[in-house]
């Protein structure tokens, strides 16, 4: 018979709980409090909190212009015009709702730290709009930060709530995992705020000094009804509260003024008119199922939806009337459904005004839905949810819903499953997850998309790769019936059954796994389990219970795939934080999991070596530190069992180093947990940029512009210290080093070599505007950074410049400053720019301070909305230029499609005077052949930009030969230029893409180049570390598309235009079938509005189809850009992708 080993407390208590969500997060606070009922948390004092949230630690992480992790909150402004969203992912998101559509902004961030620290589950407006309250599991657990949304300060914390900054608050300087706060209220005045906890606790803060606690916790140990769902005030002021239990309350001790019947409730939602709210349950009956609750303020007129079993209510929102509730369900307990398989999610419109409330309309969503919100005004729904987080705005119209616009994502996408070379060199994933996985190793579906990591380029074609190990000489895995929780390896003569046991508060369920090669004769056998942040390998064999021997933790969301390599020296693994990490397990050099070593001397323990990038690097230890106490998973240890203690310290189990002095300088100490972090993040983007770095010390290498999208976030010292987020692409000089990487890529470091230390942070700048009707004047400063090693002496400044354009792109430089040679003074601080208000475009205007100190750059944005009172007319002037006939004799080969190619654009372009968007297209002579010599086109360039005003386009097609210097294959960015006429084979040709950007950047208006020529790539590439790009410096100047890559060709063939065979550029025919013949195609989101990033996306698509040659990609910068118009298509399509691809 088999030897059943039974399951443990942990497991038993998971299986009560309801079908936990891979998908989503409605079991994360049930899981919390299963871990404290059970005694596994260990509370950590406040002081060693802060000593682990030392000074500058920042990590480098995915910045992707959208949410990457579950959403807790989303709710609109007061007026209906900003969205906001809050959630796993750390920050505070916000969009423009603007016609119906939604217009990412930047996002807010507050301070944050790796794992669950940081994450969002309260948020709230301030009445005004001017401010938003944030809390969640803060960076000291019960942290309450207020951020400006609006005016100068805009995303800078204006307050903050801290027990590290306010000793009245909390309960103690022990911090539990179960004081996250879960509500925020402002009152009425919005000076005032209501804070929830997770134990029971309330608290009153007037967003300064002072906070009262107005009810005390629940109990010593949370409960599962203790946490506080909402908060609010009465008309007087008073605070009210619903805790889990159902009850609304007011006062310390009070006794419930009434109650909802569903409790446990996991959430109460308020309409915006603050009369009515509505409470989900947290968990259902297997007999009778759930259901949601609407009631008036005061208890009344309450009323009830139930659901079967078959479906579970995750999010609800009621409208400023009480009339209508939206829900969102997702199905459940499905027959024959396995846990791994698809969950799909339905948002449903109720009317609330009959007896009984009735089924309006619904939408479908692939996955469960996370939240919900009404606009102010109630004819708009917002949804957040989704495979790939997306943010959706639904139109409601009487009895019906329906999608509005292309849901809302970042630029990456969910990553679902992996495939990995046997040497590590290469990898594949996917990026759609599957309906009907066959198991939780097989979660992807669609293409496979590959990546090669000794050329750093993606794979033109995905071989079979290996895949997860699922069995190893006869051990297996068993999945639990009945608790997705509960997995179990079996030996192969099912002797022997060990549960996995996963900590469900730090980890959460198991979703993936592999076996690891294991050297014979062994009999042992390993397993990598894949959870939330990482992964964990445990080692097991007969008779010997599964024992965790790594904790590996990187990532910011639950891991998908994990794939062994190098014989299982390398792992790796796949996330829906859309990110794939890569892990060395290979053990460190001075102790296998700490690294570290230690001695005992005179009663101390003394630090002998420490590994780079190591545990006890990351947790602060240095040579020569003397430890007074140390302290295992929350207990003193016996100090003569230090070193044995140290010489087989346990993954998951803190080591607490207590009272370190350090040369005549003494600190409280340092913790670690024992986490093995990734050595590399690869981030890919639906549009086929990517990048990749090292996790620890930050070297990378990128496409064109991948490292837009990561940077670090610098935390400040408090609660109520803005952090400050640094774009690696401000940093180039410094990290973007492709030759390291392939060196430590093929030599497999391990140890980081570089730490982002105080002599790489950028300059800060300082920047507030004020507008008359005349003029805005500009007030700004820039202060560089103090030298690590000469302090008091300054790193100087090399320039400043001020750039105007809008939301998307900057394109217009207004001043450039250069600082005296040499100069170290503290402070640049010019006098104030005065800019003249006519050349401001109509509506938002963004005024960009940019300074530069060695290399690094630092940017400081103010927004300036500019009204007037007589439209003015918007002007699109173009210029085309196409060359075939080069003079015979000469380098260059004589050309079929240039010249057509040019008369073709022009008449696209003409095509655009549609009286919409362009009131008059203005095109110049186009330059032809003999006409387009360099000095012409330059010449009719500074025509079009001394006639531009504020609301025009300037538009440049360039068709013909492109060149520069040649390296391996490739022209090298910074060299390109198109080859224009010139009689003189022998005379000069180039017209330089640098001279074409020094002219644009001066004018007023938008700008656009457009190039059909070889290799044109280059002309928006980074030349080298320390050089310029081309067309876009620094990411600045005229939106670029190019018809192929720097080591490309951009072809010309027979093609089929307006029913005729005829020679044309691909790129060309592509373009201009996007702007006129096929623009209903080309607006993939059928809003009647052709964007330029649907613009490029179809030309893209239209060249691969169209291409018979070797590979031409189409590249754009910025990529992409979603939201700036160009056109009008009149006849709407009724059904289309709802997402850009």
């Amino acid at each position: 018979m088999a030897a059943q080993h039974p399951i443990n407390v942990l497991h038993l208590a998971q299986i009560w709980v309801l079908e936990s969500r891979f998908w989503g997060r409605s079991t994360r606070f049930w899981a919390f409090l299963l871990v404290l009922a059970c005694g596994a948390l260990t509370p950590a004092p406040l002081l060693a909190q802060a000593a682990r949230l030392r000074e500058l630690d920042p990590v480098m992480g995915v910045n992707p212009s959208g949410r990457i992790g579950a959403c807790d909150v989303v709710t609109f402004s007061g007026d209906g015009r900003q969205l906001y969203a809050v959630g796993d992912d750390k920050r505070l998101h916000t969009w423009a709702v603007q016609d119906g559509r939604l217009r990412y902004d930047a996002p807010l961030f507050w301070n944050t730290f790796r794992e669950m620290r940081g994450s969002i589950y309260a948020l709230a407006v301030s009445p005004n709009g001017d401010r938003a309250a944030v809390a969640g599991y803060g960076r000291l657990t019960s942290d309450v930060s207020v951020i400006a949304l609006t005016g100068p300060d805009r995303g800078q914390i204006v307050a903050g709530l801290s027990a590290a900054t306010h000793a009245q608050y909390c309960h103690s300087e022990t911090q539990f995992v179960d004081q996250a706060v879960w509500s925020l209220a402002w009152d009425r005045t919005g000076k005032t705020l209501a804070i929830g906890h997770g134990d029971g606790s309330v608290w009153k803060w007037d967003v300064g000094p002072t906070v009262m606690r107005v009810a005390g916790r629940v109990s010593e140990g949370a409960t599962p009804t203790s946490r506080v769902v909402w908060t609010g005030f009465t008309a007087d002021g008073q605070v009210r509260f619903i805790r889990a239990d159902g009850g609304m309350r007011q006062g310390a001790g009070a006794k419930a003024l009434w109650e909802f019947p569903n409790a446990p409730v996991n959430g109460v939602a308020q309409s915006s008119d603050g009369q009515w709210l509505v409470a989900r349950p947290a968990t259902q009956t297997r007999e009778a199922g759930s259901s949601v609750y609407v009631s008036r303020l005061d208890g009344s007129q309450q009323r009830s939806i139930s659901y079967p079993t078959t479906q579970f209510p995750d999010a609800v929102a009621i409208d400023p009337s009480g009339t209508r509730l939206a829900v969102g369900l997702r199905a459940t307990n499905q027959a024959g459904r396995k846990f791994y398989q698809w969950t799909s999610g339905t948002v449903v419109l109720y009317d609330l005004t009959a007896r009984l409330p009735r089924a309006l309309g619904e939408v479908k969503f692939d996955l469960a839905v996370d939240a919900l919100a009404f606009s102010p005004d109630g004819r708009h729904l917002a949804v957040a949810g989704g495979a790939d987080h997306e943010t959706q705005l639904l139109a409601i119209n009487g009895n019906q819903l329906r999608r509005l616009g292309p849901a809302q994502t970042g630029v990456g996408r969910g990553i679902w499953q992996l495939q990995v070379a046997a040497d590590g060199t290469r990898f594949a994933y996917r990026t759609a997850p599957s309906i009907l996985p066959g198991s939780p190793n097989a979660r992807g579906d669609g293409p496979w998309q590959g990546f090669d990591l000794s050329t750093r380029q993606p794979l033109r074609s995905v071989p079979e790769m290996g895949k997860p190990i699922e069995e190893w000489k006869g051990w297996a895995v068993r999945f639990d019936k009945d608790s997705e929780y509960v997995w179990s390896i079996v030996s192969p003569d099912k002797e022997f059954v060990y549960p996995i046991e996963l900590d469900p508060l730090q980890d959460r369920e198991p979703t993936c796994f592999t076996f690891l090669p294991m050297p014979a004769p062994s009999n042992k056998v390993r397993i990598a389990v894949g959870h939330l942040w990482g992964f964990s390998v445990f080692e097991a064999g007969p008779g010997e219970r599964p024992r965790r021997i790594h904790r590996c933790s990187g990532h910011q969301g639950q891991v998908t795939s994990i794939v062994p390599a190098a014989n299982g020296k390398l792992i790796f693994t796949a996330s829906r934080d859309e990110t794939v990490a890569i892990w060395n397990l290979e053990p460190w050099k001075y102790q296998a999991e700490l690294g570290a070593d230690f001695t005992v001397q005179a009663g101390d323990l003394v630090v002998g070596q420490v590994d780079p990038g190591s545990p006890a690097w990351e947790a602060g230890l240095v040579p020569g530190d003397r430890v007074r106490d140390l302290a295992v998973d929350g207990r003193s240890a016996k100090r003569d069992d230090w070193l044995d203690e140290l010489a087989a310290p346990v993954p998951g189990k803190e080591l607490a180093f207590k009272n370190i002095r350090r040369g005549m300088n003494t600190s409280p100490g340092v913790r670690t947990n024992l986490y093995q972090r990734p050595q590399w993040k690869f981030f890919p983007t639906a549009d086929g940029e990517w990048v990749l770095y090292r996790y620890q010390d930050y070297v990378y290498d990128c496409s064109a512009n991948g490292d837009a999208y990561i940077g670090w976030l610098e935390g400040g010292k408090t609660a109520g210290n803005s952090p400050r987020f640094h774009p690696a692409d401000a940093f180039r000089k410094h990290f973007h080093k492709p030759a390291e990487v392939s060196a430590l890529l093929r030599n497999n470091a391990k140890n980081p070599t570089v730490r982002f230390t105080p002599d790489v942070v950028p300059p800060r700048i300082l920047a507030a505007a004020k507008k008359t009707a005349a003029e805005v004047a500009l007030t700004f400063s820039a202060e560089p950074r103090e030298k690590s090693v000469l302090p008091g002496r300054f790193v100087p400044l090399e320039k400043v410049e001020v750039w105007l354009g809008d939301g998307e792109n900057l394109d217009q430089l207004l001043k450039e400053y250069t600082p005296a040679a040499g100069s170290e003074e503290k402070v640049f601080s010019p006098d104030p720019l005065l800019i003249p208000t006519e050349i401001l475009r109509a509506g938002r205007n963004r005024i960009v301070v940019v300074a530069y100190a060695d290399g690094i750059r630092s940017e400081r944005a103010v927004e300036i909305v500019h009204t007037l009172d007589v439209p003015r007319p918007r002007t699109l002037r173009g210029l085309t230029v196409g060359i075939n006939d080069y003079p015979l004799g000469g380098k260059w080969k004589r050309l079929t499609a240039c010249v057509p190619d040019a008369l073709a654009m022009e008449k696209s372009l003409v095509a655009l005077n549609d009286g919409k968007f362009f009131n008059e297209v203005k095109m110049a002579e186009p330059l032809l052949n003999e006409k387009a010599t360099p000095d012409a086109i330059l010449k009719a360039i500074d025509k079009m930009a001394a006639e531009a005003q504020p609301d025009d386009w300037l538009v440049v097609f360039l068709s013909g030969h492109g060149h520069g210097e040649i390296k391996d294959k490739a022209v090298v960015p910074g060299t390109w230029y198109y080859v224009g006429f010139n009689e003189d084979t022998d005379g000069p040709n180039a017209v330089p893409a640098t001279a074409i950007f020094d002219r644009l950047k001066q004018a007023k208006g938008r700008k656009m180049v457009f190039i059909d020529a070889c290799h044109s790539g280059a002309a928006d590439r980074e030349a080298n570390v320390d050089g310029p790009r081309d067309l876009r410096r620094d990411g600045k100047g005229p939106i670029v598309l190019t018809a192929a890559m720097p080591d490309q060709f951009a072809w010309e063939d027979v093609v089929e235009v307006a029913g005729q065979k005829t020679q044309r550029g691909l790129f060309s025919v592509g373009l201009g079938e996007g702007l006129t013949t096929h623009k209903q195609d080309a607006d993939r989101d059928g809003d009647g509005v052709l964007t330029i990033g649907e613009l490029y996306v179809y030309t893209r698509d239209r060249v691969n189809v169209l291409n018979r040659n070797a590979p031409q990609t189409v590249q754009m910068a910025p990529n992409p850009v979603w939201g700036v118009p160009v056109q009008s298509v009149r006849t709407l399509k009724t059904t289309g992708p709802t997402t850009p691809k």
